[in-house]
């Protein structure tokens, strides 16, 4: 009988859409809600292996502002959960660094600030690809997972006029 392994699995996904105005208070997206079922959207049971993410997203420039700077950050929280931005930057803002209290809590998987002006680029959109490892616990039925969550968090430096970031992004994973 032959063992029963990891690549036997089938390779599976969950899609997460934000469409909104990002401000400097920022903006905080579990894209790792997955529920408990047998379609290849869901999970079959209380743990999943995440393979990857990948995020394609789009910034476009407020009208009324000439310049903007646009900050992704995409982070997988190892222990409990975040409740806020605050958990995970040391303080809310485009140029913050990790937080040095919980810098162990979490595993950054991409960190980036875009610049979008009247002058150059207007509207911008990336692909952004990221091989993932580890674990995501759910404690039971319910789509939110206790350990090892993925998120993706988007800061811009202009709260008057501030920019539309859309994004569509994809966890691929597969059940243990």
């Amino acid at each position: 009988m032959a063992k029963k392994n990891q690549t036997s699995k089938e390779l599976k996904y969950v899609t997460t859409v934000f469409d909104n105005l990002v401000g400097t208070a920022g903006s905080l997206t579990n894209v790792s809600v997955i529920g408990l079922g047998n379609t290849n959207n869901d999970r079959e049971g209380n743990v999943i292996n995440p393979t990857s993410i990948k995020l394609r997203i789009d910034m476009t420039l407020n009208p009324a502002s000439s310049d903007v700077l646009i900050r992704v950050i995409i982070f997988q929280w190892i222990t409990e959960n975040p409740l806020n931005i605050s958990d995970y930057l040391q303080t809310v803002s485009i140029e913050s660094f990790k937080s040095d209290v919980k810098r162990f809590e979490s595993r950054t998987l991409y960190d980036n600030v875009f610049r979008l002006s009247n002058s150059g680029t207007k509207t911008f959109f990336t692909t952004i690809k990221r091989k993932m490892n580890g674990y995501i616990t759910y404690p039971d039925a319910n789509t939110n997972a206790n350990r090892g969550q993925t998120f993706v968090a988007l800061l811009s430096d202009d709260n008057e006029n501030k920019p539309t970031v859309i994004f569509n992004s994809r966890l691929y994973f597969r059940d243990p």
